[in-house]
């Protein structure tokens, strides 16, 4: 989030992840996957269904999860959006708590943008079948 982008997540909020996972890593990841689904119908299935796919894989080096956050804090990808030259399509959630939904309109106009309301952060986990008609309709 800067002052010319306001459709982004707060700097504070990144920081306070990373100073999150240095001294706890497992309940960092517990509230990470919680954010993902958080005012979605199902939210708590969806939690445990990805908690027990996290669990089943190897857990997450931290200095990549550090590395991840910095990426983020720093990186502004906004000039390769007028770039890219194919069509693009971006799947939002009305109740993500991380890219908030206001984003779609700071996008330039010929991106393709679908808002699902009732979806958080994960809408390809949490509503499938709006992702799979959004890619159907696009063809």
């Amino acid at each position: 989030q800067r002052p010319d982008w306001p459709a982004a997540m707060a700097p504070a909020v990144l920081e306070a992840f990373g100073r999150d996972l240095a001294a706890d890593l497992t309940g960092t990841l517990a509230r990470f996957l919680a954010l993902q689904f958080q005012g979605v119908a199902d939210g708590r299935t969806l939690i445990r269904e990805a908690q027990a796919q996290l669990a089943a894989r190897p857990a997450p080096r931290p200095q990549a999860l550090a590395v991840g956050l910095d990426l983020l804090r720093h990186s502004d990808l906004r000039p390769t959006l007028e770039e890219i030259g194919v069509p693009v399509s971006w799947l939002l959630g009305g109740r993500d708590r991380l890219v908030p939904p206001a984003l779609a309109d700071a996008l330039p106009k010929e991106h393709r943008v679908r808002l699902i309301p009732q979806a958080g952060h994960a809408p390809f986990l949490s509503h499938p079948q709006a992702l799979v008609e959004m890619l159907q309709d696009h063809g």
